[in-house]
């Protein structure tokens, strides 16, 4: 009878965790909508002119909304890591994959015909290691400035990240 009282407790506990993580996926969603970056109305927007806000600076001047996108590809990681395996890898494509170590995330990223920065993400694993800012830095990006080798994210609240190309 101790056996099935075991058996029967592991699988209490293991349907408790899932229902754990089901949890607070519902009630993180909203953060990792791919949606949640891009909600600014045309209103919301605003002048080049008076903000430099969800653009993307790739250190030249350029009609064309495909070369500031081309200038985010190739792998990005820390100026400073704090884990050795963080990097953000941009693809051609506007595919985008990122770890801080131990978590991954992947997404979209486009410049569009504005030269406004517009990133999609998707949900992260949550593993505690020593997390780098890097995977979240670009999810949650409204500008993005590029100097030579070095990517500096912006998000909404004025927190800056900087990258430099592997």
């Amino acid at each position: 009878m101790s056996n099935a009282r075991h058996t029967i407790g592991i699988l209490c506990a293991g349907i408790l965790a899932f229902g754990g993580v089901f949890a607070g996926y519902g009630l993180t969603s909203s953060v990792w909508d791919s949606t949640a970056v891009e909600q600014r109305t045309e209103a919301d927007t605003p002048d080049a002119s008076e903000e430099p806000g969800g653009s993307v600076d790739s250190g030249s001047a350029t009609n064309s909304a495909a070369e500031p996108a081309a200038a985010l590809t190739g792998r990005w990681v820390s100026e400073r890591p704090t884990n050795d395996e963080a990097y953000v890898e941009i693809e051609p494509s506007g595919t985008w994959t990122s770890s801080d170590g131990c978590n991954r995330v992947a997404g979209t990223v486009e410049v569009d015909e504005a030269g406004k920065l517009v990133v999609t993400s998707g949900p992260m694993t949550l593993i505690g290691c020593d997390n780098d800012p890097a995977p979240l830095a670009l999810a949650t990006a409204v500008t993005a400035e590029i100097d030579g080798d070095t990517l500096t994210l912006t998000d909404a609240e004025a927190g800056v990240t900087t990258l430099v190309r592997e």
